[in-house]
């Protein structure tokens, strides 16, 4: 016997998003934040699958496809994106002497933590529980720390022992 033809193959068309995004890098993106890889732009996903989306393993357009749960691909691009404007940085409140630095041990919803003078709040439960776990270390690459730790401000010096 033969094999009948199928029908042609059907494409879904790109938009045209205009100038290119960075290239992908293992660093920390969040949610909505776009990247390119050979003409293609990729949108990092919703929370809290947008912490796979800086992690090795996880770049877009990958084989074996973990990226397809981090990433979403959302048009084609060529050249590069002009910057729009100055970059704006959120102040951080002081909150005087620097907490104890993190390790790995349990932590409570609320203890708090410090990292190169940053102070983090371990989040509510039952996310908590990734608080004092390897790989979930504040402020490190590539990010998965974010859905056990808040940044609540900056510290200096230690906090006075009570009496």
């Amino acid at each position: 016997g033969t094999i009948e033809p199928t029908s042609a193959p059907s494409f879904d068309e790109l938009d045209d998003v205009g100038g290119c995004p960075d290239v992908w890098s293992a660093q920390t993106y969040d949610q909505g934040d776009l990247v390119s890889f050979m003409n293609l732009v990729f949108e990092c996903t919703e929370d809290p699958l947008s912490s796979h989306c800086g992690q090795v393993g996880y770049e877009p357009n990958t084989a074996p496809g973990a990226w397809m749960i981090a990433w979403t691909v959302v048009g084609h691009c060529s050249g590069t994106i002009e910057p729009t404007s100055a970059p704006s940085f959120d102040e951080l409140d002081d909150v005087g002497g620097c907490p104890d630095v993190w390790s790995a041990q349990t932590y409570d919803q609320g203890d708090l933590v410090s990292f190169m003078n940053l102070v983090f709040e371990c989040t509510e439960d039952p996310l908590s529980s990734h608080c004092g776990q390897v790989g979930y270390e504040p402020n490190t690459a590539p990010g998965a720390w974010m859905i056990a730790w808040t940044v609540v401000g900056h510290c200096s010096g230690t906090i006075e022992p009570t009496s």
